[in-house]
């Protein structure tokens, strides 16, 4: 009786380390007694009565890409313009993006500040008069950029993923020869992802 249950408990431990390859099925597989064991599969040992095997399963993910911005008005007022004065009013923004090489953000005139009537406001209208903006900075002679009709303008850009946000600042100046009239415009703004 002792003898038998000495062989029962004779029997081999057999150890298998497996890890799934999940481009195509994969198996482990062992045959054999105690001592004469038999492995297959991708990688195998064996030493005396243990056998140890492993395969391997790659694993893949996904992370979509995302941006929001956000803009503090969709509609701007200068109110009534005077002569050889900039009015001024502004605007805050922010963009966020997880595209790996940042973004670029450009805003376009669609328009310039059209009477209607042919009529603009810039400062290829008239030698005295001006529409232009600048990004954290207070528009005024030699300072911002000149608004150019249907023209991408570079307001602001980033290398990396991450956020940029700021003011930007609008202005518009008018000569005594400016006509009067209801002047509009609509900005555009655009964003480019870097992925």
């Amino acid at each position: 009786m002792k003898t038998l249950l000495k062989k029962a408990f004779a029997v081999a431990w057999l150890i298998a380390v497996v890890t799934l390859n999940s481009a195509h099925g994969a198996g482990l597989s062992l045959t054999g007694g105690t001592t004469d064991l038999s492995l297959t599969g991708s990688v195998g040992t064996i030493s005396g009565a243990t056998a140890t095997g492993q395969l391997s399963v790659g694993v893949s993910a996904t992370v979509l890409p995302t941006l929001s911005f956000e803009i503090s008005s969709n509609t701007l007022a200068l109110g009534d313009l005077v002569v050889g004065d900039y009015t001024k009013t502004n605007l805050t923004y922010t963009w966020v993006t997880n595209a790996l090489n940042g973004m670029a953000v450009t805003v376009r005139s669609t328009t310039l500040l059209d009477d209607g009537n042919g009529n603009k406001i810039w400062a290829g209208e008239q030698a005295n008069t001006a529409y232009k903006f600048g990004k954290d900075v207070t528009v005024d002679d030699g300072i911002g950029a000149d608004f150019v009709a249907g023209s991408d303008l570079a307001l602001d850009d980033r290398a990396n993923n991450g956020a940029i946000g700021g003011v930007m600042n609008i202005g518009a100046k008018i000569d005594a020869a400016t006509i009067a009239g209801n002047y509009t415009d609509t900005l555009v703004f655009s964003v480019t992802w870097n992925f």
